[in-house]
């Protein structure tokens, strides 16, 4: 007989932090699955990178100047980066976040993270909150940063569940806007 679950049946200590999440993912590489990806079956997997160590996310912090979520810290310590099977979207290295520091004129507290599709995600740094810090901006075609209001843990998850996809475009009204473009102030 199936059980059916309660509210009772979930609570905080059933919710998936970065390294639950991680942990998972590297054991879901040792299987062979294939999926339905845009239009086209692929191999389901990720690439992980060499662990970040501590002295690279200091110097990352001193490069841009603001501290980085404790949540995204974490994610740069199991992995510092990660690859999907497919080659439409990607969650950077330290090195390659240092990159785009110089080749967009952003904000200063804007930093790029990953990559979907055309889009760019970026978390701003300068919030006294972490619970919306994930912006996204396609960088041709936006003039603004639309929030897509998690913090890093939420994007990442649901990051994984969509394989990669601009998730926040699936019909998510999206309010608040940052400019992209940066005024001599800063």
């Amino acid at each position: 007989m199936n059980k059916k679950l309660s509210s009772d049946d979930f609570d905080a200590s059933n919710i998936l932090d970065i390294e639950e999440i991680l942990r998972l993912l590297h054991q879901s590489n040792d299987s062979d699955v294939k999926m339905y990806f845009h239009g086209a079956m692929v191999d389901y997997g990720f690439g992980f990178k060499v662990a970040a160590q501590q002295e690279d996310i200091t110097f990352l912090e001193k490069a841009i100047g603001y501290a980085i979520p404790e949540d995204y810290k974490k994610f740069l310590t199991f992995t510092n980066g990660l690859s999907f099977n497919h080659y439409d979207a990607n969650i950077y290295s330290i090195e390659e976040v240092l990159s785009f520091k110089n080749t967009f004129d952003y904000p200063n507290y804007m930093l790029v993270v990953a990559t979907s599709m055309s889009s760019q995600i970026q978390i701003a740094l300068n919030l006294q909150r972490d619970f919306d810090s994930v912006y996204v901006i396609d960088p041709i075609a936006d003039d603004h940063f639309y929030s897509i209001g998690s913090n890093f843990t939420e994007f990442f998850n649901r990051f994984i569940v969509s394989y990669g996809s601009d998730y926040w475009n699936w019909g998510y009204k999206n309010t608040l806007k940052i400019p992209k473009s940066v005024d001599s102030s800063g």
